[in-house]
């Protein structure tokens, strides 16, 4: 002890008794100061914690090995953690003085400036790592070293010369020497692939990173010319001659790996391309494709930027290395899809626990644990406290140097990591619960939606409670009535119409349930639903004919048509439930697995979120279509959240995005515009209602033709924007003074998520011009579909985004349809679908979609791209 501190001494032997006296003579009192100067604040950095390692009070204990290896001149290794404003700060400083040999010469890097153009990495990058190497100077330190360790170090240059006549180039100086020094590995994002260990297993997701490494060119044509002779020669390496042997082809601007043995699903080939700047490699070639033509273009490359600028702020002038990511965009998303895997990972590690227990003939033991939901933040109330993070490794001639910035404790933070997670784990429960009650929302809005264009093509009826016998006998739920509109026709047909839902043919059908029907939050027998309507006289589905839209008397917006129920059904039975006049027992029919109320959807296709304390006469007067009852919102709804805290101002942090979050990330956001594109086809059918069976036009316009205003904002009342609507100036133009400061405004429905279009832009845009869907100066009616409304496109993501008030220009549908989403976009249909169409789709199919009566024929197989 020194004082009260604790001095620890790990060396051996003789060094003991040696380190005792020296201790004994008081020559560690500054050990104290070194403290408070390790404790003390450095600008804006505050440290709370700091520990080191002083190498130099032992450096005659050092291993004759380490000495050769050049560890030597290893003095003190420091680390502070502690806080710069909002941000977590981590300081690493290593003493390694001038002239460094050995294993600490290999830190000896040309640097780069860490605020300057990085040309080697995408202007639009957000998540990268980047270092200036000397590939051919590292080659030679590492050959340096090998020869210091042989007994012979001409053993080490026969080892080298015989790897070069293998590969058929001299590795240093005909590869490495003309490439560098800057080098970058950018992650991207991939949609996730369900794979099996084994036949039967529970597939699990399988996220695999976009990945691509990018590295400076100095001499192309050398380069290519000594990977024509080495390429060959590594295929034959590779492989034994079988026809599933890994092998390496030729293509244009460089090669390909192919990998025979891996799954299909997977789609990876490694691409490595040469330009006469950069070299990419990546995991596919289209990837590797589009990375070069970003970089070769002659656009410049990326610079630190808006909140980028300041994350990088306080870093070092100059570094060898440096990383950047926005963990705003990727922890949210962590936070919400981390339960949903580990459910998917419990449930394959639990079967498999089963097997081995049975097998070996011992019980099975308690279940693995789930993580139970609570009440704390969304991830988009989690969102506004994350900003961008950086790290850096600097090298001058005291040593080398790390410093990190990160809004959220990451691996760089020491001591903390377990903390951390403990902490997070409340948020981790509570996201995924606001995760599941959305996806439930979702589940709602697609029945509603069905609900709706079931009613287009039966005179405007909804589907009745149960599918009849000709006697009147009820023989399958409305649920089975509506698959044609969930994109089940296939389904659909499967059943006997004239059977009923018990039958042994339609009884077999009851594992297929459409996930649509199943919440995600409550954990149900498989086949069965908690998603009901009440078919007691005087509410819309207490008629045998389904209620007619002209019958709700009270509003679609004030009538609930499918509700959360306590117990749950088969899904193709026909057992609704009546009201009952015993208002206490109304109340306890209708419940979820989510806290606080449950999930009804109302028959204007919106869905509300009712509090469990409502009060039964008011919920009772929601069941009922013709009541007249008034009803106010706020006796429905749960109180509104206390707003969030003010959002800090953005600061830097450390680390790389995990390429699994990215694949979550891009699946949820693409799941969401899925959701976001059937909620406005929803809104335009209500339109289309409520206006004489008419569609709104492209735009509304003055008294005398003239555009004013988008039909995204006609459709505001059916998206719960009446509020909003009612602002608007409808006699003036889109950029009037008072409707313009209405953008920043926008409903995030007309937003895709994976977009980063600015402030009041939408790419959510309708194809315009005559014989489409939503012409420029007039309705259309839902008769004028000759095409078929499942073959027409109603609303599309185009390439380019607008402000979203502003009435559309027609789009050409060859090149004007496009999105954020790897590989394609999202087109809603006439019929309330919306699916996905992949990039180099023939013009004439998409002209054929977006035209209503054409009279083309779109064969499945042509909405299939285009391969090169």
């Amino acid at each position: 002890m020194e004082g009260k501190d604790l001095v620890l001494h790990l060396a051996a032997g003789e060094g003991d008794e040696a380190f005792l006296e020296r201790l004994e003579g008081g020559e560690l009192g500054p050990v104290h100061r070194l403290r408070e100067s390790l404790l003390g604040a450095e600008g804006g950095f505050q440290p709370v914690l700091a520990a080191w390692v002083d190498f130099g009070l032992a450096r005659d204990q050092m291993p004759a090995e380490a000495e050769r290896l050049g560890l030597g001149g290893l003095g003190r290794v420091d680390v502070r953690w502690g806080f710069e404003g909002e941000a977590l700060r981590t300081v690493v400083r290593v003493e390694a003085p001038a002239p460094r040999r050995g294993l600490l010469a290999l830190l000896d890097q040309p640097g780069f400036e860490v605020r300057g153009t990085l040309k080697v990495v995408p202007k639009d990058a957000t998540a990268f790592a980047v270092m200036s190497l000397d590939a051919a100077g590292l080659y030679d330190r590492v050959v340096e070293i090998a020869r210091g360790e042989a007994r012979d170090p001409a053993e080490v240059d026969a080892v080298v010369a015989r790897l070069d006549e293998r590969m058929g180039v001299r590795l240093r100086d005909e590869l490495l020497a003309r490439v560098g020094p800057m080098m970058a590995v950018q992650v991207g994002e991939r949609p996730p692939v369900a794979l099996a260990a084994n036949a039967g297993a529970v597939p699990l997701p399988v996220m695999l990173p976009r990945v691509a490494v990018v590295g400076e060119v100095r001499d192309a044509a050398g380069l290519r010319a000594a990977l024509g002779r080495m390429m060959p020669r590594l295929s034959a390496e590779l492989g034994t001659g079988r026809q599933d042997d890994p092998r390496i082809e030729e293509v244009a601007g460089g090669y390909v790996i192919r990998l025979p043995g891996l799954p299909p699903e997977f789609g990876l080939e490694p691409t490595l391309l040469v330009g006469e700047r950069v070299m990419v490699l990546a995991t596919t070639s289209e990837e590797a494709r589009a990375a070069l033509a970003a970089l070769e273009g002659g656009g410049g490359g990326w610079r630190a930027e808006g909140r980028f600028a300041e994350a990088l702020g306080t870093l070092p002038e100059r570094a060898v290395m440096m990383g950047v990511s926005d963990p705003g965009e990727t922890m949210p998303e962590v936070i919400a899809g981390l339960p949903q895997i580990l459910e998917l990972v419990g449930g394959a590690l639990g079967a498999g626990r089963e097997a081995a227990a049975r097998n070996a003939g011992r019980p099975v033991g308690p279940p693995l644990p789930r993580l139970a939901a609570g009440d704390v933040p969304t991830a988009d109330e989690v969102r506004p406290y994350l900003f961008p993070s950086a790290w850096a490794l600097s090298v001058d001639g005291a040593g080398l140097r790390y410093d990190a910035r990160e809004s959220i404790p990451g691996l760089s933070t020491p001591a903390v990591t377990g903390v951390a997670v403990a902490l997070l784990l409340p948020a981790v429960q509570a996201a995924r619960e606001a995760a599941r009650r959305m996806q439930c929302t979702n589940n709602e809005k697609q029945i509603l939606l069905a609900m709706h264009n079931y009613a287009v093509t039966h005179n405007d009826r909804f589907p009745p409670a149960a599918i009849r016998s000709a006697d009147g006998r009820p023989l399958l739920s409305w649920r089975v009535a509506i698959l044609p509109y969930l994109e089940e026709q296939a389904l659909y047909e499967k059943f006997h119409l004239d059977e009923p839902w018990d039958s042994p043919h339609n009884k077999a059908l009851l594992k297929e349930m459409p996930s649509v029907y199943a919440c995600p939050s409550k954990p149900l027998e498989p086949g069965m639903t908690s998603y009901r309507v009440v078919t007691s006289e005087g509410t819309p589905f207490g008629v045998e004919a389904g209620p007619a839209l002209a019958e709700i008397t009270d509003g679609t917006s004030n009538t609930i048509g499918v509700v959360e129920a306590v117990e749950e059904v088969p899904w193709t039975k026909p057992e609704e439930f009546p009201l009952g006049d015993d208002l206490g027992a109304l109340s306890r029919q209708f419940g979820s697995a989510h806290p606080g109320g449950f999930n009804a959807g109302f028959l204007d296709g919106s869905v509300k979120f009712v509090k469990s304390t409502l009060n039964p006469v008011t919920l009772r007067a929601l069941l009922t279509h013709r009541g007249m009852e008034v009803i106010r919102q706020d006796e429905i709804l749960p109180a509104p959240a206390p707003p969030p805290r003010p959002a800090p101002a953005a600061a830097p942090g450390a680390g790389l995005g995990l390429p699994a979050v990215q694949e979550a990330r891009e699946a949820a956001r693409r799941a969401q515009c899925t959701n976001n594109l059937k909620q406005i086809a929803l809104a335009l059918h209500n339109f289309r209602e409520a206006h004489g069976d008419r569609f709104p036009p492209a735009a509304i316009r003055s008294a005398d033709g003239k555009p004013l205003l988008s039909w995204r904002v006609a459709i505001l009342p059916y998206v719960e924007g009446q509020a909003l609507y009612e602002k608007f100036h409808l006699d003036e133009p889109w950029d009037s003074p008072h409707n313009k400061a209405l953008l920043k405004e926008m409903p995030k429905v007309y937003g895709c998520p994976s977009g980063t279009f600015g402030e009041g832009m939408t790419n959510y845009r309708a194809i315009g011009g005559p014989g489409t869907a939503l012409e420029a100066s007039r309705g259309v009616s839902i008769r004028e579909f000759r095409d078929g409304t499942a073959n027409t496109i109603l609303v599309v993501e185009a390439a380019e985004a607008v402000p979203w008030t502003r009435p559309d220009e027609p789009i050409d549908p060859g090149a004007g349809f496009g999105s954020p989403h790897p590989e394609g976009y999202q087109a809603a249909f006439v019929d309330g679908a919306v699916r996905f169409l992949a990039d180099g789709l023939e013009p004439a199919v998409l002209k054929a979609l977006s035209t209503r009566a054409g009279g083309e024929v779109v064969r499945p197989e042509a909405l299939q791209p285009r391969r090169p």
